[in-house]
């Protein structure tokens, strides 16, 4: 409680008493990972009408080769189920695939062709909003610090069916795809994952003035109800949003570097 004198007093929001972002996700380009113990298959598919969004603070070291922001498949075929998010030298680029009904495979991949130089943060974002049936494709978004990018559509066929359908069956790692490799050189925070396609204003406000704890509601920011899982790498591998607490791979670890 805040007092204000007169024998008044206020309750405090948990965001609003100061959230402190003391650590971030290190990982060195070979073979570092966190696991997330969790494939996302279930996750996914209760995604089907509401959309979702994924969420981290990256900041890598160099732009060289394939590096995973995070990433998992079925390892009895791709076109079963797959997702990743990963750069390519300067460009970032989004993939998913399922299969509708009728088992015909859909796959979207779209990308952001100047995504930024090594070196520093910038919060990265991709959404994905259901199209007006299950079986239409749906849109989707990469956002760079809650800003829209100039997406390039590679292809999109994905759709609502599809998601619904997705089948994944090795667990999700971030800073390494699960089955692929790609590992990333750099850190990594705030890692997110909601049951929600986030507006605009939303990822705006989480990446103005970081840190935020993305389990309390706070200004444009009003998801936390949505909120799946959540990994602020706090020197700890606790998931915030209490759904699947992760573990860190071979030489990963804890570095005191965040984002400011």
């Amino acid at each position: 409680m805040l007092e204000l004198g007169f024998g008044i007093s206020v309750a405090v929001q948990p965001s609003e008493q100061g959230y402190v972002n003391t650590h971030s996700l290190l990982l060195d380009g070979t073979d570092d990972f966190f696991d997330t113990n969790n494939n996302f298959q279930a996750l996914l598919r209760n995604c089907e009408t509401t959309g979702f969004t994924f969420s981290a603070w990256v900041n890598i070291d160099n732009v060289s080769g394939p590096q995973t922001l995070f990433g998992t498949q079925n390892t009895g075929g791709v076109a079963n189920g797959l997702i990743g998010l990963y750069f390519q030298g300067t460009a970032l680029y989004f993939v998913i695939r399922g299969r509708n009904d009728d088992t015909t495979a859909k796959f979207a991949l779209v990308g952001v062709f100047s995504a930024g130089a090594s070196d520093e943060w910038n919060m990265w974002s991709v959404t994905w909003t259901p199209g007006g049936s299950d079986t239409s494709s749906g849109t989707f978004v990469i956002y760079k610090n809650g800003v829209a990018q100039s997406l390039v559509v590679l292809s999109n066929t994905f759709t609502a069916q599809a998601l619904s359908n997705i089948e994944l069956d090795v667990n999700l790692h971030i800073g390494n795809w699960n089955g692929l490799d790609y590992d990333l050189d750099g850190h990594m925070d705030q890692w997110a994952f909601w049951q929600e396609d986030l507006s605009a204003a939303q990822l705006l406000a989480l990446a103005e003035k970081p840190p935020h704890d993305y389990t309390a509601n706070s200004g444009n920011y009003q998801s936390a109800g949505k909120l799946d899982v959540y990994y602020k790498f706090d020197n700890n591998t606790d998931d915030a949003a209490g759904t699947s607490n992760g573990s860190l791979g071979n030489d990963a670890s804890f570095d005191t570097e965040v984002p400011s």
